[in-house]
């Protein structure tokens, strides 16, 4: 079963951006004036928001809609907009035994799915199981990230198990070789999510998750069946008091303000073209701090919306980052 349903992920990529991106409006680059000051003086918050009823994601919200805390402290919305900037998209691919046999499938459907992207956005890809390995460096040619994961049916075995952690970890310090800094950064995992996470593993889960809050980057996850399999239960015979199970990419998700949908054969199609089309319509929401001491403590952040908002769309849920560390950053400009 967890063949089959592997399978139907990876060739649903060949019509994935197919259903998200023909709707969105082809909006200009923003100027380079805003640019500066997005990256100098504002804390930018990327949200989702969706309706609670049904899952539905709301794109049709003004800036006065939101009310914005910093550790119970109101801010001033100051910068509003909707998928202004360009996209950064680290794709990493869980290459472990239950899902290893279904790379011909991604291989053939992968060129027409990134041809689709917008000129301006840049994938890189990596792969993981117990061992993370770069393929392919950020680049807007889509044709060598088609090229890398072919190769991934040449290369050696990489590996039994899931660990999410450490490839999270290593994928995040690869964000920092995005070519447009001010890019909305996203890590995309597609994993059967089944974590084999050692107990005393360095990093842990709230050291990875401080370091994707330091670079502001997005882990959304789409995960499929695997909770069964029959490779890893053998591997982890006689060792199961050395690992924690409840390792999970919904874990990186909920601080970063991603999403994690769940597919079967039914939906997979539908499911993994909702992950890549909710990128499409989430907010930048930048405010300067009243607090503007930069001591590296963490602030907590909340953003809710108004009761006007809330009587006009419905019940809504906001996804984004829980927080930042106040530490010193670069300010320089972009000529």
């Amino acid at each position: 079963m967890m063949n089959l349903q592997a399978k139907a992920i990876w060739l649903s990529l060949a019509t994935l951006v197919l259903v998200a991106l023909p709707g969105v409006a082809q909006e200009p680059p923003v100027p380079n004036s805003e640019i500066v000051k997005i990256n100098t003086d504002l804390v930018v918050l990327d949200a989702q928001v969706l309706r609670k009823k049904d899952g539905k994601v709301i794109n049709t919200l003004r800036r006065d809609d939101f009310i914005l805390l910093e550790d119970g402290v109101k801010q001033e919305v100051v910068h509003f907009s909707q998928d202004r900037l360009p996209l950064s998209i680290l794709l990493l691919l869980d290459l472990s035994a239950s899902v290893r046999p279904v790379l011909q499938e991604i291989r053939n459907g992968a060129l027409q799915a990134l041809q689709y992207l917008r000129p301006e956005d840049e994938v890189a890809l990596m792969t993981f199981a117990d061992q993370t390995r770069l393929l392919q460096d950020f680049t807007r040619d889509r044709k060598k990230i088609v090229d890398q994961i072919g190769k991934t049916l040449e290369t050696s075995f990489v590996g039994v198990g899931t660990s999410i952690h450490t490839a999270l970890n290593e994928a995040v310090l690869q964000m920092d070789n995005a070519h447009d800094r001010l890019s909305r950064r996203v890590i995309i995992v597609v994993t059967d999510n089944i974590a084999t996470m050692h107990s005393f593993t360095k990093p842990t889960v709230s050291e990875v998750n401080e370091r994707l809050l330091e670079h502001n980057a997005v882990v959304c996850g789409l995960t499929v069946g695997g909770e069964s399999s029959r490779t890893l239960k053998m591997f982890m015979r006689g060792r199961a008091e050395k690992y924690n199970w409840t390792v999970r990419v919904d874990e990186f998700a909920e601080p970063t303000g991603g999403e994690v949908l769940i597919a079967d054969t039914l939906n997979v199609n539908q499911r993994l073209a909702d992950l890549f089309s909710h990128l499409r319509i989430r907010y930048s929401i930048g405010y300067t701090p009243v607090n503007s001491s930069r001591d590296g403590r963490f602030r907590r952040v909340n953003l809710s919306l108004t009761n006007e908002a809330t009587k006009r769309e419905g019940e809504m849920t906001i996804k984004t980052r829980q927080g930042y560390f106040a530490r010193e950053r670069q300010t320089t400009a972009k000529p």
